[in-house]
């Protein structure tokens, strides 16, 4: 059998595990799309018209370059002090804070309690200030 997907409004043919995979991939985005009706979200696309892209006529709020100057510093700044802390210290702050655990999933993985965790980035987040304040 022939499977032929469309491209640039013409048939291209491809293997039966590519037509597969694009008209799943496909469904996905229209039952997404159908969701986000349903849910009442509405995208920049929505706005296009005339040749006018709908995302230019909003106003971008975090435009503002000094702010994202100052974000920028203020971040280089704590990736310095981050990089002070003991190995494990900065393991357990990448944990929570940039990888996104809780707590307990923390704890969990060195193998302590949920408030040992707690402790101790309490603990490590002081130090994190004295560092940032010198």
């Amino acid at each position: 059998m022939n499977y032929k997907i469309k491209i640039n409004n013409q048939l291209v043919d491809v293997t039966e595990e590519v037509y597969y995979a694009y008209y799943r991939m496909a469904n996905r985005e229209k039952y997404l799309e159908k969701c986000d009706q349903k849910n009442g979200l509405m995208h920049y696309q929505a706005l296009d018209f005339d040749g006018m892209v709908g995302e230019a006529i909003m106003e971008d709020s975090r435009s503002d370059v000094l702010a994202n100057i100052v974000t920028r510093e203020e971040q280089g700044q704590l990736y310095q002090a981050i990089s002070k802390l003991a190995e494990k210290d900065r393991e357990l702050i990448n944990a929570i804070y940039f990888y996104d655990q809780t707590e307990k999933e923390a704890a969990e993985l060195l193998g302590v309690s949920q408030q040992a965790v707690h402790k101790r980035k309490t603990r490590i987040l002081h130090e994190l200030k004295n560092i940032l304040e010198k």
